[in-house]
């Protein structure tokens, strides 16, 4: 089985501190410029929020408590303004986090 990840500590992708929505892997665009680096090797809205989730607990082998939202898993999640999976690439940048969960409580 080939499960996607994504991570963002590496030059030249992502923000420089993890704590934005990530649009990179849709667009495969450096932080330094807006130049697509290979637009065949870009994947969808879906592909990409699920690379960030459940891929991101499968590489850390924590899978099995966090990575999608099921029964017995943490209950850590964000509410969302927009949904990154079917939103324009271009606009995922401007999507803002309205809530947040940590262990099943709004903060």
């Amino acid at each position: 089985m080939v499960v996607k990840f994504v991570h963002s500590d590496v030059e030249p992708f992502g923000p420089d501190d993890g704590s934005s929505i990530p649009e990179v892997p849709q667009q495969l665009l450096t932080r330094h410029g807006a130049r697509v680096l290979n637009p065949a090797e870009a994947i969808s809205g879906r592909e990409a929020l699920r690379a960030y989730t459940y891929g991101s607990a499968y590489a850390s082998h924590q899978e099995h408590v966090k990575g999608t939202i099921s029964i017995g898993k943490l209950a850590d999640l964000v509410v969302l303004s927009d949904n990154p999976a079917t939103v324009d690439p271009e606009r995922i940048k401007d999507i803002e986090v309205l809530r947040t969960m940590v262990g099943g409580e709004f903060r």
